[in-house]
């Protein structure tokens, strides 16, 4: 005699599946602002947005001097060239000279050209170019991080 669904093994598959639901619900509920920040095209927060400053912000820039009370951050991805931007910038001011001095500090090297209007810095054995730029416009200084598969050109000798 054929067994229905309805029977035991039945009842114990509806609750084997309602379980694996359950622990798919409470697993992608508990990762998915982590999944939700990965698939970020780009993201501005503040030092005190404690899970985006501790999920997209490097090192480098949270170790960098605060050159003014007033300054946020940003986190881009760029899909054509496949490029990340990571940048903090600082409000109210023009003065970068402790930046310069942090970067020297911590084994970046001044570039002699830069693409932009800015101070380009580099990393021996490091993918990422840095850019300080005043924005006179705007009495502001920004800090920028790239780091792109196209950066070779301006890397030094390895």
């Amino acid at each position: 005699m054929e067994r229905s669904l309805t029977g035991k093994k039945g009842k114990h598959m509806k609750q084997a599946v309602i379980i694996v639901l359950m622990v798919i619900a409470i697993c992608s509920s508990y990762f998915w602002p982590n999944i939700k920040m990965r698939l970020a095209g780009n993201a501005q927060y503040s030092e005190f947005d404690k899970a985006k400053y501790d999920y997209y912000t490097p090192q480098v820039l949270k170790k960098m001097p605060r050159i003014s009370q007033v300054y946020d951050f940003n986190y881009t991805n760029i899909s054509g060239p496949k490029a990340d931007v990571w940048s903090v910038t600082f409000y109210n001011t023009k003065d970068t000279w402790k930046i310069s001095e942090y970067l020297s500090m911590a084994g970046y090297e001044k570039q002699e050209k830069c693409d932009i209007e800015a101070e380009c810095w580099c990393l021996r054995g490091s993918d990422e170019v840095l850019t300080v730029v005043n924005m006179n416009s705007s009495n502001a200084v920004r800090v920028d991080i790239l780091k792109s598969l196209y950066n070779d050109k301006y890397m030094p000798d390895k």
